[in-house]
């Protein structure tokens, strides 16, 4: 078991409960016997400070593998408006 998986599990047995439920799914799709139903499993990494990376940011991976954390979406600012110029008389 992977020290990041150890980690999580402590607060809650967060980690049991998700794989739980990805093997519950598994097993549904599996039930079915149809290969035209496929599925996705999507895990949210964590967050951190550092700058966005968008799209490169993304990793796909398969099974249990921790990547690592990704940055927080931090709100753009919204750019000033200059008044327009008064016309003159």
């Amino acid at each position: 078991m992977k020290p990041a998986y150890k980690f999580t599990n402590l607060f809650g047995k967060i980690m049991d409960y998700k794989i739980k439920g990805e093997d519950e799914l598994r097993g549904l799709y599996a039930a079915k016997g149809d290969p035209k139903l496929t599925y996705t499993i999507v895990r949210p990494g964590g967050l951190t400070e550092e700058p966005l990376k968008g799209v490169k940011g993304i990793a796909l991976n398969q099974g249990d593998e921790f990547i690592g954390r990704k940055p927080k979406s931090k709100p753009k600012p919204k750019p000033k408006l200059k008044p327009k110029p008064k016309p003159k008389p």
